[in-house]
């Protein structure tokens, strides 16, 4: 380990000031990426000797210094993309306050690169909704994907939906619903399909089952659409129709409630032959099959 990186490790901002002082030339990117990943370790021990608060603060203090020297260094200011990993690695370790000091240091909440990990989903993903919201404020782009392509709306709703299943008859975290109303401020796409085929509100209630985020979601302009039946081809049946289909009927008096059509066409494929149906249609025959199997 060289001087410099050892300097990072233990968190000692004047041991980097001179050490950078010295330095000709700018961070290489390997080089700079290593010594952003062993600062951040380096809390670890300060943590733990200090409080995490006093070691989150000198992490603050180091990163300030590389961003001032990498920027004389440097025309093309690599501390950008320096920085901009330090931010991802901040929200890796749920360290509120260095977010924060990242954000007023003029670093950008947006994703660095193609393939590149996003803050905001990272936060989304991880449940730490306060941080979320400091992004969204920051001008985090919510319909940014990560390098799986996943977005910040279906890390939320991923996240919610795991958070349920770990906290079976607990209640509710309702900080979660800001997280979506800042999204919605700064113009989130609530259409947009997620990585299994299902739409932000299909997923909400066909999986989650949660009315106040598919409410929130419908009021936003999210659709009635159902999830995707197949790679390549247009969703021919609505929401409605399927909560019809699956005998989902509180689910089924939601979206009516919400406007849903209940004269809309679903379409069935069945060899190579396209069958329309209408939901009532759907509805009678499902209470039909239901009488017969009770008498």
């Amino acid at each position: 380990m060289c001087c410099l990186a050892l300097a990072y490790f233990v968190i000692q901002p004047e041991a980097v000031v001179a050490l950078l002082a010295a330095r000709e030339t700018a961070l290489g990117g390997k080089e700079g990426m290593n010594i952003i990943r062993l600062a951040f370790e380096g809390t670890v021990g300060w943590s733990v000797k200090f409080g995490r608060k006093e070691a989150e603060q000198r992490l603050i203090e180091t990163l300030k210094t590389l961003a001032e020297k990498e920027a004389e260094l440097s025309r093309e200011t690599r501390s950008g993309d320096l920085l901009g990993q330090a931010l991802i690695e901040a929200c890796e370790r749920s360290m509120e306050g260095v977010v924060v000091s990242l954000l007023q240091m003029g670093v950008s909440p947006k994703r660095m690169k193609a393939g590149a990990s996003v803050p905001l989903v990272v936060c989304l993903r991880k449940r730490k909704w306060s941080m979320a919201k400091r992004l969204l404020k920051g001008e985090a782009d919510p319909n940014e994907a990560d390098e799986r392509g996943v977005s910040a709306v279906e890390a939320y709703l991923k996240a919610a939906e795991a958070y349920l299943k770990a906290a079976a008859g607990q209640q509710r975290d309702q900080l979660g619903l800001t997280v979506l109303e800042e999204m919605a401020k700064v113009g989130a796409n609530f259409n947009a399909p997620l990585q299994d085929g299902h739409t932000p509100m299909s997923f909400a209630i066909i999986e989650m089952k949660l009315k106040d985020e598919a409410d929130f979601l419908f009021h936003n302009g999210a659709s009635l659409q159902g999830k995707r039946r197949g790679e390549g081809e247009e969703d021919v049946r609505g929401l409605l129709m399927t909560c019809i289909l699956t005998h989902q009927w509180a689910l089924a008096k939601w979206l009516l409630a919400w406007g849903a059509d209940p004269n809309e066409f679903s379409i069935s494929r069945k060899r190579g032959v396209c069958i329309a149906s209408l939901p009532l249609v759907k509805a009678m025959e499902s209470l039909q099959r239901r009488l017969l199997t009770t008498c």
